[in-house]
């Protein structure tokens, strides 16, 4: 094998990069020119209202359930 075909290991950096101070982050999730991925809302607030108050009734319902059957703790 010729010493020509070996890999060899990369040279460290010897110069230091300066910080960009120029660049501005924004925030994505606050810049209002952004729209959200998913795209607008399809339902409204009165409806999600609606879904966890029946979610939580569900929920609260199965617990009861469990706790008053016989195989509770």
């Amino acid at each position: 094998m010729a010493v020509s075909g070996l890999r060899q290991r990369p040279q460290p950096w010897t110069k230091v990069r300066e910080p960009n101070l120029t660049a501005v982050i924004t925030n994505p999730a606050l810049d209002p020119k952004i729209g959200h991925p998913s795209g607008e809302a399809k339902y409204g607030r009165l409806r999600a209202l609606f879904r966890a108050f029946t979610v939580s009734l569900y929920f609260g319902t199965g617990i009861i359930m469990y706790e008053s059957s016989d195989g509770g703790f």
